[in-house]
């Protein structure tokens, strides 16, 4: 017999005796009345209590009750036949200080528990920081972010072609703000009109993203996203620092309501996002900034079916899905016929293997809209104040580098006056409608760590070479493909000290396979026109707080983004494919 059955046993025991002396007890006095009352229904209580804990059962309870009324009117007859008490002795009987200490205790845990219930009623009038006390929408809205500090180093070739009017590399963002503005202003012949090629770069960036989500109801949710940055770069969120101790933009990077279907409904397999929003394609950065948000609508089909092994009953192993989106670009205003749209789809299937490795397989299409460049038309519209030479739509407002460009002014145009290409503007020669394809195997045979391989194909279906070589007024290489590899080993996700994986990549990027504006922005310092490698590692450091360090090696594909490559030559030292090495370490933190 152990421990506790002895205790039980006793504590029976003793509630037997106590239940006896309270039968038995005569009573005299109002206050002795009293004390007993409590007493007895002391003793009730510990009896509940027991059977409520399991000690004993309900009908035990009674017996005992019963048997220690039979026992009590037992004594009491006995005391009557023996002896006559006078009317002014009372008899108390002995109580156990083992029983006392068990009426305490009882005692004790009701009045703990009232104090309890009274406590926490109180806080609900008073609107405590309890759970139940909050409003019911709070519990709905979600906010998660991230900071991270960068130091980047960037190292230019000895051998690239220097800063200076020979400069193959001409700023087109620079070239297209200051040049062709519709009065025949001029950059003047300067380091502004040049990419730098050969100064080697340090600095400091800070970012900064928070994200505020709210559950509306069952069906609808909304979000934000608060970054730093600015508006004039879609494809990055750091500021760098160095600004004269002013503080940072804080601008808003989504903005969107999100539908998806009750899952117990007929639509369990639909949603859709409008608004500003986080890329709604699967795929790698080969086309896409991962900073890049889109505007517009997107809407995603799928289809869910199969399922074996450990979770079959929970998780179906097969999907295929469907995503078409429309974004506009560039709204042009007055003129819609000119406004730049991007439409895309995307058909794809996944599938899931009992050992939690997945497969992920799509093609995808995107067709831009109003982005090839058009040759001013010498017209002037009263009705719209406005002239093509003046405003052409076809000027990209945002660019990177490496897409080939061409002149839109017209040299007979009577109105600007413009004589040279330093005083016109730029506009993308080539016209894009992108077929991508994008598979990704995640391996968990080494769990818990992943090995993920990624590899992604672009096209540009819309490049045409007679086109282009139109707009740029000289033969240009064709580059119109692209393609990424990239090895992942380790956890798939830092969040705890010690946690850390590695992963390498090999980019190859051509010219024209994508619109530069959007690519990655770290590769290459941006743009197409690109090749090299990336190897990267990420050490956890602690909850959420990780230490990454990225080395990028990188060289230009076919030269200058115009397509004239003019100082690579037998005789020439000079290297017309832009070589640049980058190195960055991060420390990040997640809330």
């Amino acid at each position: 017999m152990n421990m506790v059955n002895i205790m039980n046993k006793l504590r029976v025991a003793l509630i037997s005796c106590l239940i006896t002396l309270t039968v038995c007890v005569p009573v005299t006095h109002a206050d002795e009345r009293e004390d007993l009352t409590i007493l007895r229904n002391t003793v009730v209580n510990l009896l509940q209590a027991l059977v409520e804990q399991g000690v004993m059962s309900q009908q035990q309870a009674q017996a005992l009750v019963q048997q220690a009324q039979q026992n009590a009117e037992r004594e009491i007859a006995e005391i009557k036949a023996s002896e006559v008490v006078p009317d002014d002795v009372v008899r108390v009987p002995y109580v156990p200080e083992i029983v006392k200490d068990e009426i305490r205790n009882q005692v004790r845990d009701q009045l703990r528990a009232e104090v309890v219930a009274d406590v926490v009623s109180h806080a609900k009038r008073e609107r405590w920081g309890v759970k139940e006390a909050l409003p019911s929408w709070l519990s709905r809205i979600k906010m998660s972010g991230d900071a991270r500090v960068r130091g980047q180093g960037e190292f230019y070739n000895s051998s690239n072609a220097p800063v200076s009017s020979a400069n193959p590399y001409l700023d087109i963002a620079a070239l297209n703000a200051s040049g062709f503005n519709g009065i025949g202003n001029s950059v003047a012949d300067g380091t502004d009109e040049f990419l730098n090629t050969t100064q080697d770069r340090y600095r400091e960036r800070v970012r900064l993203r928070l994200n505020i989500d709210a559950k509306i109801n069952e069906q609808f949710s909304t979000g934000i996203r608060l970054t730093t940055g600015n508006t004039n770069n879609p494809v990055s969120t750091n500021q760098t620092v160095g600004n004269s101790a002013n503080p940072y933009d804080l601008v808003i990077d989504k903005l969107f309501i999100n539908y998806q279907g009750n899952q117990a409904g007929s639509l369990a397999w639909l949603s859709a996002t409008g608004g500003r929003m986080h890329t709604p394609w699967f795929g790698s950065d080969l086309l896409f900034d991962d900073d890049l948000s889109f505007e517009g609508l997107a809407a995603t089909a799928k289809f869910e079916f199969g399922g074996s092994g450990l979770y079959a009953m929970e998780h179906s192993n097969k999907a295929i899905f469907a995503t078409l989106g429309a974004f506009p670009i560039e709204e042009y205003g007055k003129l819609s016929s000119r406004d730049k749209w991007m439409f895309g789809g995307q058909l794809g299937a996944s599938m899931k293997f009992d050992n939690q490795s997945q497969f992920k397989l799509a093609a995808s299409y995107y067709n831009y809209t109003n982005v090839q460049s058009r040759l001013s038309d010498n017209t002037f519209d009263a009705r719209i104040q406005e002239s093509s030479d003046f405003f052409n739509a076809s000027k990209p407002a945002a660019l990177q580098k490496g897409n080939t460009m061409g002149v839109i002014y017209n040299p007979a145009d009577a109105v600007t006056g413009i004589t040279s290409d330093t005083e016109a503007a730029y506009a993308l020669a080539s016209d894009f409608d992108i077929l991508n394809l994008t598979a990704q195997y995640d391996l968990t045979m080494f769990a818990p760590y992943h090995l993920t391989l990624t590899a992604d194909y672009v096209k540009n279906l819309g490049y045409d070479s007679s086109q282009v070589e139109q707009r740029v007024g000289s033969d240009v290489v064709k580059g119109d493909e692209g393609y990424h590899f990239r090895v992942d080993y380790g956890w798939p996700r830092i969040s705890h000290f010690g946690h850390w994986n590695v992963f390498a990549a090999y980019k190859h990027i051509e010219r024209d396979a994508v619109m530069d504006a959007f690519v990655d922005s770290d590769f290459h310092l941006g743009g197409t026109d690109a090749k090299g490698w990336e190897l990267g590692a990420n050490l956890g450091l602690a909850k959420n707080t990780w230490l990454s360090m990225t080395y990028r090696s990188t060289d230009e594909i076919d030269g200058p983004a115009n397509g004239n490559d003019n100082c690579n030559d037998d005789s020439s030292d000079i290297n017309c494919n832009l070589s640049i090495d980058i190195l960055q370490i991060d420390l990040n933190t997640r809330y």
